[in-house]
Formats: C-alpha cells, sequence, structure tokens
C-alpha cells in the first residue's frame, strides 16, 4: 500500500496565487479508475505545482497524505476495505478539490 509519485512533465511558471477563485472553474483534477479495486491514479490536469492530496474514508479516517504531487499520482488502495473514500486535493494558494473513489476489494 502506498503513493507513488509520477511526475512526467514541467507545468509553466504562472503564480497560481494571482488566480481568482472563478479562474480555478476549468481546473480538474481526474481520478481513473473509478471504482479501483487495485489501484488508482490522480491525474492534475490544472495549472497548479506541488498538490497535496489527503485520502480519507466515509468515517474520515486518514488512509493516505501525499506531501506533493505535479502531474500522476498512483494510489495503491488494494487493502483497502471496499467502501467509498474521499481525496481532498490542496494547494497553497486556496485551491481546494474533493474527489470521490469507490473502491471494490
Amino acid at each position: 500500500m502506498g503513493i507513488e509519485v509520477a511526475n512526467l512533465d514541467q507545468r509553466g511558471s504562472e503564480d497560481p496565487k494571482s488566480r481568482n477563485k472563478s479562474d480555478y472553474a476549468n481546473d480538474e483534477i481526474l481520478v481513473s479508475p473509478n471504482p479501483a479495486s487495485n489501484y488508482f491514479i490522480l491525474e492534475n490536469k490544472t495549472s497548479f505545482e506541488a498538490l497535496q492530496v489527503k485520502l480519507t474514508d466515509s468515517f474520515g479516517r486518514i488512509n493516505e497524505v501525499s506531501k506533493s504531487f505535479e502531474d500522476l499520482l498512483k494510489i495503491d488502495c488494494s487493502t483497502y476495505s471496499s467502501g467509498i473514500y474521499f481525496i481532498t486535493i490542496t494547494h497553497s494558494s486556496g485551491y481546494h478539490r474533493v474527489k470521490k473513489v469507490i473502491v471494490t476489494n
């Protein structure tokens, strides 16, 4: 069980703190596969670098925490109990998203 960070390319040098909240509307974090059984991948389609990730179960228990990722993040969920998990993605600029993944083991 664990997190594997794969940085595939470099993002632009835009200062995310200069963005306003309406700029976040087109930003996307993709989760696949969903539902997942062995692993799932988070794909960063935003312009942000160094996103922080926290994975919690439906009871609020923390399962994984990532220091940061830029492009792809592979999370091994093969030992997780089946259920709904919440992925909280944040950036120091104030960007905050919560995604849902269903684990079927």
